[in-house]
């Protein structure tokens, strides 16, 4: 057999620099992946360094399965075209359960494409197939290793000492954290800027806990509230269906209290 002669070498591309893979502290992803034989590999390879896996074979069972995992989910890796809805849809389905998620993309269509189609949002985190699994352990590191948005917390009370214990326990959580004797002012603190969370107690003089919850509950209906109390415990219950959306009994455990930040984040 005779192939012609060619002065020129062919052209070679050189794999991304992943760098050193590393274990990394447990971190939870939900897979969605309706090949089962992708999935299998990539769940393998994800657990292999150190992550805790959700698999989902389809939206569906995604969607159940957010709803029902009790813990943080840090990451959506999903492929974007995939039966009833796509994965950008998916992920926005899934923003009012999980807001801190974020999201990884593959797909077998170069990102390209995908931006063409509209599929996916210019700059969104993609990985074209085939991968290889240090390619993927690589880009799932970048995305867990950027910094999250920090949380804005304010802390309505007029006892000084328990105040300042919450607002120390959520400081070392990463927090940022603003502080109100009362709730006449955390009132004009919220109209002077945002705060994702108010944590407020029932009962405080200038302005009551409750009807702080009720004012805000119509000015600000984005805002998450808890509320909190140990001189008026039996009406905590109660205060549930009037707008609060979680409920801690004092004296509050440093554990308790980020739980039910936690929580009120996933509602």
């Amino acid at each position: 057999m005779y192939l012609p002669r060619v002065e020129e070498t062919a052209e070679t591309k050189e794999l991304p620099d992943t760098g050193d893979l590393k274990i990394w502290g447990g971190e939870t992803i939900l897979l969605v992946e309706d090949q089962a034989e992708v999935r299998e590999l990539i769940s393998t390879t994800l657990k292999e360094h150190g992550y805790q896996v959700l698999d989902s074979s389809d939206v569906d069972e995604a969607q159940a399965t957010c709803q029902r995992h009790e813990g943080p989910i840090h990451l959506l890796l999903t492929d974007v075209i995939m039966p009833k809805m796509s994965g950008r849809e998916l992920a926005e389905s899934l923003a009012p359960l999980r807001p801190r998620m974020k999201a990884l993309y593959i797909s077998g269509y170069t990102d390209r494409a995908m931006l063409n189609d509209d599929a996916l949002e210019p700059g969104t985190a993609f990985l074209q197939k085939p991968f290889l699994p240090s390619a993927l352990v690589g880009k799932v590191q970048q995305l867990l290793a950027e910094p999250e948005q920090v949380l804005s917390i304010l802390v309505a009370d007029d006892v000084d000492e328990v105040r300042r214990l919450i607002c120390t326990t959520l400081k070392r959580a990463g927090c940022e954290v603003a502080e109100a004797r009362n709730g006449k002012e955390a009132v004009e603190l919220l109209a002077q800027r945002h705060f994702d969370v108010l944590l407020t107690d029932l009962v405080m003089p200038e302005q009551e806990g409750l009807e702080t919850i009720m004012f805000l509950r119509r000015q600000r209906p984005d805002l998450k509230i808890i509320a909190m109390s140990g001189a008026a415990a039996a009406c905590l219950a109660a205060v549930k269906h009037l707008g609060a959306h979680a409920i801690l009994e004092k004296p509050v455990s440093a554990e308790g209290l980020l739980e039910a930040v936690r929580q009120v984040l996933r509602q």
